[in-house]
C-alpha cells in the first residue's frame, strides 16, 4: 500500500472516530429533558408553528412573524420533524448534529495543514469542551453557526494555502449558509479572523494583496449573495421591508450597541472561558514559546500559520464579544473551534519539546477540581447539589480514569519516549472530559429543567380548557404555546389588560410572575382568582364584569 493510500486510510479511521464518539457523547441524553424556557424552546416551538401551519418562509413565534432571526436553523429543526416527528430530541438534533460536524470540519480542514494526529486531537478537543457540549445539547442556532464559520474559516484558508478551488467553494458555500443562519455576522467574523492572519503572514502590501486575490473574492461574493439573496429578498417583500429594518437594524445594530438585551460587564466571559474551555484552557500557560514563533515569522503555510489563524480565531472572537454590551454564552461558541485547534498544536509542541508538565498540571488540577467538589458537594445549592450526588459513580471513574493517566505519564518514561507520553495524555484527558460532559450535561439540563420548569409546565397545563384564553403577563415563556398548540397573549400594559378579559372566551387565564403581582390591579372591571401557585409564578383565572369596576381583588 503506497503512503498516499495509507494517509487516506488512516484519515478515515480519524473521522470515523470522531464521528462516533461525538454522536455517542451528544445523542443518548438529547431527549431526557423537556422544552426549556427561554432559548431552547424559542426554537423547538417556531419550528413546530412552522410545520403546524404549513409557513416555512419566516420563522414563527406565537404563531405570527418573528423578524429576529433568519431562515436556515429553523428549517433544518422543520425537517427534523417532518423526518421524525415531535419531541425535543428530534428538535434538538440539528444542534447536536452540527456539533459533531464542526469536529469532522476541524479535521478536515486542518488535514494537510497539520498532521493527521493533531487535526484528530483539535477535533476530539473541541467536542470534549463544556461550552459546546451545553450548546448541542439544547435546541440553538449558533451551534450551527459554529460549524458554518468553521467552515468558512478553515476552507478559505486551505483553497488560500493550497491553491484549491475546491476548498474555496466549499468556504463560500458555508458562507453563504451562514449569512442565512444569523445574518452577516458569520462572514464578519471569518473575515476579522482570516484578514488579520493574512496580513500579519506576508512581508509587505503587495504580497497581501497578491494572495488575497488568490481567494478569488468576486468570485467568491456572488456565489454568497446567490445563495443567501434570494430569501432576504422574498422576506423583505413579505414584510414590505420590516424584516429587513427589525433584523439588520435593531437585533444586529441593536446588540452591537446593547440596546436590546442581556447586556453584560465587560468581564461576562471570564468565568465562562474558565469554566466551558475547562482544563484545556490552563495550556497557554505553557506555549508563550510557540506564540512568539508564530508570530515573528513571516508565511502563511504549515503548522505557524495555522496556529497564528486560530490564536487570531479565538482572541479577536472573544475580544469583539467582550466589548459588545449585549453578551451571552452563546456568542463566543464560534470562538471554540479556533481554540481547540490552538489547543491541539501547542501540545503538539510541547510534545515535540519534551515538557510533559503541562499535561501533568492540567491532569493535576482535573483531579483537584473532581477532589473539591466531592467535599463541598454537600453544601452546593438546590438542584447542584442534586446532579452531583446522583452522578457520584461518574466522577469516581473520571479521577480514577485521569489518576491512572497521570501515574502513566510519571512512571512511564523509561519505556516510552516523552512526545508519545505527552500524546496519549492529551488523548486521555479529552476522553475522560468527552465522557463527563456526555453524562454530566444532560443531568444538569434534565435537573434544571426539574427545578425551573416543571412546575409552570404543570400551570399551563391547568389552563387547557376547550374555549380558554390564556395569557402571560409581562414575560414570554414560549413554552406555553409549545404545551397549548394555541397563541398565547402577552399583556404589556394596562390596556392589553383590559382587552384580554373582554375577549369572548368561556376561562380567561392569566400567569404572573413573583415581581408583576403589583401590577395585577390593571385588570379593571374584573375579579381574580388564585388557581394555583408554583415557584416564582401564579396562575390567575379572571371573571370579567364579575365585580364591578371596582378592581377589587379578592
Amino acid at each position: 500500500m503506497s503512503k498516499s493510500e495509507n494517509v487516506k486510510k488512516s484519515g478515515f479511521v480519524y473521522a470515523a472516530l470522531l464521528l462516533a464518539l461525538g454522536l455517542l457523547a451528544y445523542l443518548p441524553g438529547l431527549g431526557s429533558f423537556g422544552a426549556l424556557d427561554p432559548t431552547d424552546s424559542f426554537f423547538l416551538e417556531s419550528a413546530r408553528e412552522m410545520v403546524e401551519t404549513g409557513k416555512y418562509l419566516l420563522p414563527l413565534n406565537n404563531y405570527e412573524p418573528w423578524l429576529d432571526k433568519p431562515i436556515l436553523f429553523f428549517w433544518m429543526v422543520c425537517g427534523a420533524y417532518k423526518l421524525f416527528g415531535f419531541s425535543p430530541f428530534v428538535g434538538r438534533l440539528p444542534a447536536a448534529l452540527s456539533g459533531v460536524a464542526t469536529a469532522l470540519c476541524i479535521f478536515y480542514g486542518c488535514r494537510g495543514l497539520i498532521p493527521q494526529r493533531t487535526a484528530f486531537l483539535a477535533g476530539l478537543i473541541f467536542l470534549s469542551l463544556p461550552l459546546v457540549s451545553i450548546g448541542s445539547h439544547i435546541c440553538l442556532t449558533d451551534t450551527t453557526l459554529t460549524l458554518l464559520i468553521a467552515a468558512t474559516t478553515l476552507f478559505l484558508w486551505r483553497g488560500l494555502v493550497k491553491k484549491s478551488k475546491l476548498d474555496l467553494l466549499i468556504g463560500y458555500l458555508a458562507c453563504g449558509l451562514g449569512l442565512l443562519c444569523k445574518g452577516p455576522i458569520a462572514a464578519i467574523l471569518s473575515g476579522i479572523v482570516i484578514l488579520p492572519a493574512l496580513v500579519i503572514g506576508t512581508r509587505s502590501v503587495s504580497d497581501t494583496i497578491r494572495l488575497s486575490l488568490r481567494l478569488k473574492p468576486i468570485q467568491g461574493l456572488i456565489l454568497v449573495a446567490l445563495i443567501a439573496l434570494p430569501w432576504y429578498a422574498l422576506a423583505g417583500l413579505a414584510t414590505n421591508g420590516e424584516f429587513l429594518q427589525k433584523f439588520f437594524i435593531e437585533q444586529n445594530f441593536g446588540r452591537m450597541v446593547g440596546t436590546v438585551n442581556h447586556q453584560m460587564p465587560w468581564y461576562f466571559y471570564i468565568p465562562i472561558f474558565f469554566a466551558g474551555f475547562a482544563p484545556w484552557c490552563l495550556l497557554p500557560l505553557f506555549s508563550t514559546g510557540l506564540v512568539r514563533r508564530a508570530f515573528s515569522h513571516v508565511g502563511i503555510w504549515g503548522r505557524r500559520g495555522l496556529f497564528r489563524l486560530s490564536f487570531i480565531w479565538f482572541v479577536v472572537i472573544v475580544g469583539m464579544f467582550t466589548c459588545i454590551k449585549t453578551k451571552l454564552p452563546w456568542y463566543i461558541l464560534p470562538a471554540c473551534p479556533g481554540f481547540a485547534i490552538m489547543a491541539a498544536i501547542q501540545i503538539e509542541y510541547l510534545a515535540r519539546a519534551a515538557k510533559e508538565r503541562s499535561m501533568l498540571v492540567v491532569q493535576g488540577v482535573s483531579l483537584i477540581a473532581l477532589t473539591v467538589l466531592f467535599f463541598v458537594q454537600g453544601k452546593l445549592p438546590g438542584y447542584v447539589k442534586g446532579i452531583v450526588t446522583a452522578h457520584w459513580p461518574v466522577a469516581v471513574i473520571l479521577f480514577l480514569w485521569l489518576m491512572a493517566s497521570l501515574l502513566f505519564l510519571v512512571f512511564a518514561k523509561k519505556k516510552m519516549s516523552r512526545p508519545a507520553l505527552i500524546r496519549i495524555a492529551s488523548l486521555s484527558t479529552a476522553g475522560a472530559l468527552l465522557f463527563g460532559c456526555a453524562i454530566y450535561v444532560p443531568g444538569a439540563m434534565k435537573g434544571l429543567y426539574k427545578h425551573r420548569q416543571i412546575g409552570f409546565n404543570r400551570l399551563v397545563e391547568l389552563t387547557r380548557a376547550d374555549d380558554s384564553s390564556v395569557a402571560i403577563l409581562m414575560a414570554e415563556e414560549p413554552t406555553m404555546p409549545y404545551i397549548l398548540h394555541k397563541p398565547v397573549h402577552r399583556l404589556q400594559d394596562e390596556e392589553a389588560c383590559v382587552s384580554f378579559t373582554q375577549t369572548p372566551h368561556e376561562k380567561h387565564y392569566v400567569l404572573v410572575p413573583k415581581e408583576m403581582l403589583k401590577s395585577m390591579n390593571w385588570f379593571r372591571g374584573s375579579s381574580q382568582k388564585v388557581i394555583s401557585q408554583e415557584g416564582k409564578w401564579t396562575l390567575f383565572q379572571m371573571e370579567p364584569n364579575s365585580v364591578a369596576q371596582s378592581g377589587q381583588v379578592r
